[in-house]
């Protein structure tokens, strides 16, 4: 009987196991999935989560009930390769054969002094609530500074805006368009429809600092009643060593 543990419950490890249970041959295998949350979150929804235009428990997801798959609802700590096993943060260790790591990612602040203290970020559910109290809870007609004019970032100015028309908001890129990966066609219809929404795109900046409402564009002060911080993220570390070849790695 071989043990196959998925680290992760994201789109990576959810669609590891989908693929898996719908394999008929799927003999002398246990699977066993860790994960810290109890369910599987649309992660890509998280933006309407903190606009507050979706509820939470509509971004929630059961995992399969399976009995070939077992769920343990935990934090990883390391990845010992050497002896197969993984720590979790309760002591426990896992031993298995086979190892797929899918544990997502984490915000990402290029070195900005005091950007992870003082930005709110939607790159977890949990986070994603927080903002979402602290959206709702600003002054009327006060203002709200988004760091990042990706899709997340996009879609969380568009989304605050239909959920609290009042406020000011300020949508800031480091590029010369917004959404600079996408057609030209497309980015200049989406930056048009954000003017005409009234949402300020602030294009060729450079946060160089961050303080309690208050962030540094090219070391000029902006005061805001909430910042959400660069929406780009980078994986999970772990102490893990990558010389043993039995090893999956999901990205996503």
């Amino acid at each position: 009987m071989r043990n196959l543990l998925i680290l992760g419950g994201g789109y990576g490890g959810l669609r590891v196991i989908q693929k898996l249970l719908a394999t008929n041959n799927l003999r002398d295998v246990t699977i066993t999935l860790i994960e810290k949350e109890p369910y599987h979150s649309l992660k890509t929804e998280f933006y309407a989560l903190a606009a507050g235009t979706v509820a939470d428990k509509h971004l929630r997801i059961s995992f399969p009930n399976d009995v070939r798959l077992e769920l343990k609802f935990e934090t990883v700590s390391e990845i010992l390769l050497e002896k197969q096993k993984v720590l979790l943060s309760t002591g426990e260790k896992l031993p298995y054969d086979d190892l797929v790591i899918g544990l997502g990612c984490e915000d990402r602040y290029h070195g900005v002094p005091g950007a992870p203290e003082n930005t709110l970020s939607i790159q977890s559910m949990r986070r994603a609530r927080k903002t979402y109290q602290v959206l709702q809870g600003v002054r009327p007609n006060g203002s709200v500074a988004i760091v990042g004019a990706g899709l997340s970032g996009v879609e969380l100015a568009s989304e605050l805006k239909e959920s609290r028309p009042d406020l000011t908001v300020m949508l800031f890129d480091r590029g010369k368009n917004i959404l600079s990966m996408f057609p030209p066609k497309l980015y200049t219809y989406v930056t048009n429809w954000l003017v005409d929404h009234d949402i300020e795109i602030i294009n060729e900046a450079n946060i160089t600092k961050v303080e309690r409402e208050v962030l540094y564009n090219h070391g000029n002060p902006v005061p805001a009643d909430a910042i959400i911080g660069r929406q780009e993220s980078k994986p999970i570390k772990l102490c893990v060593n990558w010389t043993w070849r039995k090893i999956v790695s999901v990205e996503y």
